[in-house]
């Protein structure tokens, strides 16, 4: 049994899985993924399965003599799924649970024993997927489970890449548009021939479809530019019409992504005969990842008509233009024009025109609130102090600016987010003191919108809230906690929990002669013995003291959030 050495290779992962279509509990798929530059022999390895809240893990699948593609995909689907034979690599017996469960991968690594030499089997965990409330044991916390019909993939970052950061939450979302996928072996793989233009069929001529669709060239790929352009604004596919005929491209979709995981529609757009056309990043929301790639039409049946045009990683500033028969990387970047080689003179050219009609609106990067603050507990005001607190889930920074906050029981109030940059990972609290929002004490909620007016999160909808308790998202659901935590991690803390906290330090404090509750600001001083002091300097010390207490009350629990609010000031850009 092949058995190798654990060694510096990226872990396989699991990309997608779906549970159940409407039709069949039973039509199930896995997708995984080889994040490698290199074949992984996957022999002997295993696909397990384990139940939301069981102990023992059962091998769906053990692979034999099988080697995963580099930045490959290999597809595990039921019969019940009715893939054709060329659609998916093996074939599993159904039975993933679509409310909660877990799905693992692992190898046998052979492991040597420092002290006796001795060589042992241990299982190495790839990766790890629990989705559903109740799954037991997940990355962190478990991802959301798909309804039928639906499916849970992993997120891509702007570059195309799978993010993996072992939170399983943050890693997968839901989607309505399952996409199982293979990626077939070096022998399978023929070179696709490029149609010949002057051998497309005419509308007239057709091949007993309702509709003929003619074909296009993907002409040109800018993927990486320069700064000051961007990726998310700046990056273009082009269209090229090599027929004679103008093409209505209303309905034809391009794809892009190593998984051509993104799609953008296009309507209302009529490319001339042999004309060029551009559509940024900016305004289709389409990606090209710098590290490679590919892309592709369809016409709006489904039917594919372009060439699969794939590239490699992308030198900053050029395009991968197509030059004659051949894609080259060119500095000479032509949008909307005829391609350029290298060291072609710009001038010998004539610009086409292009179409001045809109293409679809652009994608937003998800960024989800984890916290509310509805009621701030005296002395802190409901004015100044209450707080959504938004975090940022994936792998690069994202700018919430133009984003959309809404709150209250109806949603009716609506804050547009300043210039405000969430690092990876980053927490920020927006606070009433610096917006129009208003979190209602009696009961309320809160969304987040992208600049489109799509959903990007929202609040678990909460009812009364008592003094000074957070509505926070902890342990993959909304929960009251009694310390709220403002631009940082959420933690739960009982009342009952922050009531003991409280008391202990008073204890503390009674060894010093003085007792300061923190919950209370006009707790009275310790008793201090008549015979010990002059009376009016009894009531000097009374006094004294119960000022320094509230002072110092105030001064603790406004600290934190002023330093939050600075915190966020200091995030806004400069105008």
């Amino acid at each position: 049994m092949p058995l190798s050495a654990v060694d510096e290779q990226k872990n396989l992962l699991i990309t997608e899985i779906f549970s159940a279509s409407t039709d069949d509990s039973k039509a199930e798929f896995i997708e995984l993924y080889n994040p490698n530059d290199y074949p992984i022999d996957l022999t002997d390895w295993k696909v397990q399965y384990k139940s939301a809240t069981g102990e023992q893990w059962q091998t769906k699948l053990t692979f034999d003599e099988f080697e995963a593609q580099p930045r490959g995909f290999v597809l595990l689907a039921t019969e019940e799924l009715n893939l054709e034979p060329e659609e998916f690599d093996f074939e599993f017996n159904s039975g993933l649970a679509a409310s909660a469960g877990h799905i693992r991968l692992i190898q046998l690594v052979e492991v040597e024993d420092t002290d006796t030499g001795e060589l042992s089997e241990e299982e190495k965990v790839h990766d790890v997927l629990g989705y559903g409330v109740a799954a037991d044991s997940p990355e962190t916390v478990p991802a959301t489970e798909p309804a039928a019909g639906q499916s849970l993939k992993r997120i891509v970052d702007e570059d195309g890449l799978f993010i993996d950061t072992n939170d399983n939450s943050l890693d997968f979302e839901v989607s309505d548009d399952p996409t199982p996928t293979r990626t077939p072996s070096v022998e399978e793989a023929e070179p696709v021939e490029e149609p010949d233009p002057e051998e497309q069929p005419l509308p007239d001529e057709g091949t007993g479809n309702d509709q003929d669709y003619l074909s296009v060239e993907i002409s040109e790929l800018f993927i990486d530019p320069k700064s000051p352009q961007t990726d998310a604004d700046d990056e273009f596919v082009e269209l090229y019409n090599p027929s004679a005929l103008e093409i209505d491209l209303d309905g034809y979709v391009i794809q892009t992504g190593s998984k051509l995981q993104y799609r953008f529609e296009i309507t209302d757009i009529v490319l001339p005969a042999k004309s060029y056309i551009a559509f940024e990043s900016r305004d289709s929301g389409l990606v090209l990842a710098n590290s490679g790639g590919k892309a592709q039409v369809l016409a709006p049946d489904g039917s594919i008509v372009s060439e699969l045009v794939a590239y490699e990683k992308a030198p900053i500033g050029e395009s991968w233009s197509k030059i004659g028969t051949t894609y080259v990387f060119t500095n000479r970047v032509t949008p909307g024009q005829q391609n350029l080689s290298p060291h072609e003179d710009t001038a010998s050219v004539a610009s086409a025109s292009s179409s001045s009609q809109t293409p679809k609106k652009r994608s937003y990067a998800k960024v989800v609130i984890t916290e509310l603050l509805p009621n701030p507990a005296s002395p802190l005001l409901d004015k100044n102090d209450e707080f959504v607190e938004l975090y940022n889930p994936n792998t690069f920074a994202v700018n919430v600016k133009d984003y959309k906050l809404k709150t209250g029981k109806s949603l009716a109030t609506t804050q547009t987010l300043d210039d405000i940059i969430l690092q990876p990972g980053q927490y920020v609290a927006i606070f009433s003191a610096d917006s129009k929002m208003s979190l209602g004490n009696s009961g309320g909620q809160a969304q987040l919108l992208d600049p489109n007016g799509d959903s990007k999160s929202t609040a678990g909808e909460y009812s009364k809230a008592e003094d000074g308790l957070a509505w926070a998202f902890i342990g993959s659901k909304w929960q009251w906690t009694a310390k709220p935590t403002p631009a940082a991690k959420n933690v739960l803390q009982t009342k009952q929990d922050k009531i003991a906290q409280e008391q202990a330090a008073n204890n503390q404090s009674s060894e010093s002669g003085l007792t300061v509750s923190s919950s209370n600001p006009l707790a009275q001083p310790a008793a201090i013995p008549i015979e010990s002091a002059n009376l009016s300097v009894v009531a000097a010390a009374g006094v004294g003291t119960l000022f320094y207490g509230l002072y110092e009350f105030r001064r603790d629990i406004s600290s934190t959030f002023h330093r939050a609010r600075n915190y966020v000031s200091g995030r806004r850009k400069d105008s």
